[in-house]
């Protein structure tokens, strides 16, 4: 682990472009998600609202173990959705609600 922070870190002086790693997640990608009719940004501040109100508050009673096998995401992702310090990508919101028992409102994608 230390290795590869030094490698990134001398990259990162030397100017070099950090490679990324690609999402794992198996949802729909982000760019077939804008693809969907009805897609708008204010669609997606919608669901998030949604999420807050409706069903962040179920999170608490699930495992980030479970967020994690649901999303196939990563560790610290499934905590950070957890605990609420991230909003998940709206295209992961039906798998969760799925995985919390709650309803899916039908107007969203």
């Amino acid at each position: 682990m230390i290795a590869i922070a030094r490698a990134r870190a001398l990259r990162a002086e030397r100017g070099e472009k950090v490679k990324q790693s690609p999402s794992r997640i198996r949802a729909t990608s982000v760019s077939d998600w804008r693809r969907l009719p009805g897609w708008s940004k204010a669609r997606d501040t919608e669901m998030q609202r949604w999420f807050s109100a409706e069903l962040q508050p179920w999170m608490n009673d699930i495992r980030s173990a479970d967020i994690r096998r649901t999303l196939d995401c990563s560790k610290s992702y499934s905590v950070e959705i957890k605990h609420g310090k991230r909003f998940p990508h709206p295209r992961l919101m039906r798998p969760l609600a799925a995985l919390a028992g709650v309803e899916y409102p039908e107007r969203f994608p």
